[in-house]
């Protein structure tokens, strides 16, 4: 099944979004497809799907992906997101057809995922990738760091803090010094790891809203999915610092998360709320799960994932949406979940990086 899951992935996914998801003249990136697997041009373009479709597409062509229009995707790709660069807010939070900003808010999400993909593309040896995750990574320590501790929200902005950002720009850093050794995501990777310690995990999961000193907030609510995120990120961040005690404290976090699995193997979107299921959040649980060693729970989520939300979307898509009774929400299929499909299923398949 796992052989199965690999050809969908690499031989009928990524050559349909390629055909059907860019504008491979401009390296731009539709935000969706529709149920039939059809772009949907007009629905508006978040500037963060931009870096998240170039780093799939570069962690593809290093898992093996040789589809020969990949190079000048990536290249034009990285060209136009350089390009998207505001002067006064940096990267954009959402681009037209063209790949021109139009809102720039300074949001540091955003800006996590141009660096994550800034290095990607930098182990891919695209060109522009270098350059991608140096600017990102300057904006980073000079337009939203926080003196006081962690990163602001937005740039320049001091308030609330969020633990997804904080997640991301984690992410983002361990690749960055994976990729460059760089001794300043190295430093980046220890302090959220430390922030995460300190301030996130609290009574066992992960705190999403803190006020700007990371005191407690009123406001917060438990994303299962983003627990396990944490884990795996914490667990990948122990091994780059030999950090027994990181290393104990992601294992924590992960067997603290598998207590939201539901009797099906699905885990929540959000504690309390109505219920609902995106794919995402197993796909998070599905990556844990091998990287923790947990084999044999892993191949029977992998087979519910595929009958929930593979088989039962487009050819080349998927359901993103589960309603209470497993019932599909919603018709469109979300670029931003390739992501997540690139990061969770060729662990679980076995296929690994070309060295």
């Amino acid at each position: 099944m796992t052989g199965d899951i690999d050809s969908w992935l690499f031989r009928t996914v990524l050559p349909h979004w390629l055909e059907h998801g860019v504008d491979a003249g401009l390296g731009v990136f539709v935000e969706c497809l529709d149920s039939q697997g059809a772009p949907m041009p007009e629905v508006p373009r978040r500037g963060r799907v931009a870096p998240r479709q170039l780093f799939t597409l570069a962690r593809a062509r290093r898992l093996g992906f040789d589809d020969k229009r990949v190079p000048g995707v990536l290249e034009r790709g990285a060209s136009t997101l350089l390009a998207s660069r505001t002067p006064e807010r940096g990267f954009p939070s959402k681009i037209d057809a063209q790949g021109c900003a139009v809102e720039a808010d300074g949001v540091l999400y955003d800006h996590a995922f141009v660096l994550l993909a800034g290095a990607e593309l930098q182990a891919a040896g695209v060109s522009g990738g270098a350059e991608l995750a140096a600017q990102a990574s300057e904006l980073v320590d000079t337009r939203f760091r926080d003196p006081a501790g962690g990163y602001h929200t937005v740039m320049d902005m001091r308030g609330d803090k969020l633990a997804n950002p904080h997640m991301h720009l984690l992410e983002a850093s361990l690749l960055h010094a994976q990729v460059t050794g760089s001794g300043a995501a190295h430093a980046r990777v220890r302090e959220i790891a430390d922030i995460a310690l300190a301030h996130m995990l609290r009574d066992g999961v992960v705190a999403e809203r803190m006020g700007p000193d990371f005191e407690a907030s009123e406001q917060n609510w438990v994303e299962p999915g983003h627990c396990y995120e944490w884990a795996f990120l914490l667990h990948e961040a122990a091994e780059m610092l030999n950090d027994a005690a990181l290393a104990g404290a992601a294992r924590a976090l992960f067997e603290r998360s598998e207590a939201f699995v539901e009797a099906d193997g699905l885990v929540v979107d959000r504690v309390g709320a109505q219920a609902s299921y995106r794919l995402w959040p197993q796909l998070e649980r599905l990556r844990c799960l091998v990287s923790f060693g947990q084999h044999e729970t892993a191949g029977p989520l992998l087979s519910t994932i595929r009958a929930h939300y593979l088989d039962r979307g487009p050819e080349a898509g998927w359901i993103d949406k589960l309603d209470a009774d497993r019932q599909a929400v919603g018709e469109r299929v979300p670029a931003s979940m390739l992501y997540h499909l690139m990061t969770a299923l060729p662990p679980a398949t076995g296929r690994t990086l070309e060295r």
